[in-house]
């Protein structure tokens, strides 16, 4: 993408797109600044703005894409230090009760407010919600994503929505829309009871952005990589003792790399990370192949043809699009 910095003095706002190496070097200078004059805490009227960890922990995310794991595994260590702890209840942590507890590293506050009228709130719970019961139903858990849960894990239940269950908070699950599937993401479900009628569904949850538990998975993968696998196999450890697992019988580089990337798949399930970590680890054509996915071709998105006319010809179209 074109990087900009600020108003260009020209009023000209098509430019030449900068490389990817260029755009992780601003990304990671932006994020280091903000992160040395951004407080740790606010105040409850503050809440769901940036903090120091926020900052800390997206930039160690940017490393580890980036495969900076010195880095990565430095920067995560600074965002442990900051004191955040896992929450123990799994339910609890994607609950509006759990906003902004302890696993928080950086969410988006989400809240109703009738005056907006049709954007009186987000939408990022009702377009995945209970087809014709709460929401539209779009991103749904697969087929693979079940089975990819170790058997007794506690996650699987609480990730995975289905119909015909009632919930802990006492909803009967059920579609209005016969055609539509079994399963939905229960990470953005909110209890009937705590709806708000002047909004849309779910509008009072909170997009979790970062939380913990990743962090403690970037730690994980950044020390594996270095050489330092006890630190790996304790943080992979803390995630397995919350979902009622035991502890990881990986033991090599090798075995840990493997068990993590597993971790990640199901601690983060349908929080948006599954295709960026398949795509930075190698993995896309192994798992995506027999879904049409190319090799290089599909670990980008085609730009915009609007996009591209707007660019006068500065824009070159990615590979194979």
């Amino acid at each position: 993408v074109p990087i900009y910095d600020g108003l260009p003095a020209d009023g000209n706002y098509v430019k030449a797109r900068n490389s990817a190496a260029e755009v992780y070097n601003f990304i990671v200078s932006d994020l280091t600044a903000a992160a040395a004059v951004l407080p740790q805490t606010y105040p409850a009227s503050d809440l769901g703005r940036v903090t120091k960890g926020g900052a800390l922990g997206l930039l160690a995310k940017v490393y580890l894409y980036m495969k900076d794991y010195q880095k990565a595994y430095e920067t995560s260590n600074q965002v442990i230090s900051l004191g955040y702890s896992l929450d123990p209840d799994f339910n609890h942590l994607f609950r509006p009760a759990g906003e902004f507890g302890s696993e928080s590293v950086f969410e988006v506050n989400c809240g109703c407010d009738p005056s907006l009228g049709s954007s009186a709130g987000s939408q990022y719970a009702e377009v995945q919600g209970v087809r014709n019961q709460f929401g539209w139903g779009f991103f749904t858990p697969t087929t693979e994503l079940e089975n990819a849960f170790e058997p007794g894990d506690i996650r699987k239940e609480l990730t995975i929505l289905r119909e015909g269950e009632t919930t802990l908070e006492g909803d009967l699950i059920h579609k209005g829309d016969p055609q539509a599937g079994n399963m939905w993401n229960q990470k953005v479900y909110v209890p009937k009871a705590l709806n708000n009628s002047s909004c849309g569904y779910g509008s009072i949850q909170n997009i979790r952005i970062l939380r913990f538990a990743d962090i403690l998975l970037i730690n994980a993968e950044a020390a594996n990589e270095l050489g330092n696998t006890a630190v790996a196999i304790t943080n992979i450890n803390k995630i397995r003792t919350r979902a009622q697992l035991p502890n990881t019988t990986a033991s090599t580089q090798g075995t840990l790399r493997t068990a993590i990337w597993q971790e990640r798949r199901v601690e983060l399930a349908m929080e948006m990370d599954r295709f960026p970590d398949l795509v930075r680890t190698g993995q896309a054509a192994t798992y995506l192949g027999p879904k049409g996915f190319k090799t290089g071709k599909n670990e980008l998105f085609p730009i915009p043809l609007d996009a591209m006319n707007q660019s006068n010809g500065l824009f070159v179209q990615n590979p194979g699009y």
